[in-house]
């Protein structure tokens, strides 16, 4: 359903959606992806960034986080360093 929402560019919709995600699963690398992806889309980069490198800390083998990561940063003008 977030995608969709964020499919529509309904971003604030969808970022709640993710953020129930992420309550309903706290342990979940799929969920805090979803919502660095949702505040991506939104442009609201600080979040982003703090969403998705939670997804890589709970799996450092996260691609689709670690490539997300990386376009965020390179849109804010920076470079992740591990």
């Amino acid at each position: 359903m977030g995608l969709a929402q964020n499919n529509l560019n309904r971003h604030d919709e969808a970022i709640a959606t993710f953020k129930e995600a992420v309550r309903r699963h706290p342990d979940s690398a799929e969920a805090y992806y979803s919502l660095g992806f949702g505040y991506a889309d939104a442009e609201r980069y600080p979040e982003a960034v703090t969403s998705l490198k939670e997804a890589l800390r709970l799996d450092p083998h996260h691609g689709q986080a670690r490539a997300e990561l990386d376009a965020v940063l390179r849109a804010q003008g920076r470079v992740r360093h591990n």
